[in-house]
């Protein structure tokens, strides 16, 4: 690899590299992952704010009527994956989680709490798009092996996996994060 000394000049392959050396597996497990509290949430077929208690634990969000539910069966879930993305919205402590096939609207009662959702919610996304492709997907690879990779006239050994119609290549053989 080799770029410039200029910072704006950098190969995106060195910019990649150096961003996934910041989300390792030790920093991640640091990350606070679980958290459990009051949100207010817009209804699906009927707009109406509802107050629920939300548990997030296991990469899962779900929700109950009040906190004394939780042991019973959740009111709804909200699919937590790769795809999902968090955006502030309009109103106080208000945050859309939006995922591919609906956007949830969340109020929380407090910026402090809005924070502390957001954060929490950021980490397991992150885990979710860190995560090896085949570990998201559930499929098994249908070829992985070492290969010599050449870019630019210059060649490197690298790690590949082909899983379903996706081709992606490691710097090692346990890497978790692919890189171009």
């Amino acid at each position: 690899m080799s770029y410039t000394s200029s910072n704006n000049s950098e190969e995106p392959e060195h910019k990649l590299l150096k961003t996934c050396a910041a989300y390792t597996t030790e920093n991640m497990k640091k990350e606070a992952m679980e958290k459990c509290g009051w949100l207010t949430k817009l209804g699906g077929k009927v707009k109406s704010w509802k107050r629920r208690w939300f548990v997030l634990k296991n990469g899962e969000l779900r929700y109950y009527k009040s906190q004394g539910d939780v042991a019973r069966k959740a009111q709804g879930h909200i699919p937590l994956d790769g795809m999902c993305k968090i955006a502030r919205s309009n109103g106080a402590h208000t945050f859309e989680l939006v995922t591919t096939k609906k956007i949830y609207y969340l109020t929380a009662d407090s910026s402090s709490t809005l924070e502390e959702w957001i954060q929490v919610l950021q980490n397991v996304l992150r885990r979710y798009n860190t995560q090896p492709m085949f570990e998201q997907t559930g499929q098994e690879a249908a070829i992985k092996g070492w290969i010599n990779k050449v870019k630019h006239g210059h060649s490197k050994k690298c790690w590949c996996v082909l899983v379903g119609k996706t081709f992606a290549y490691f710097k090692d053989k346990g890497d978790k994060v692919n890189f171009s």
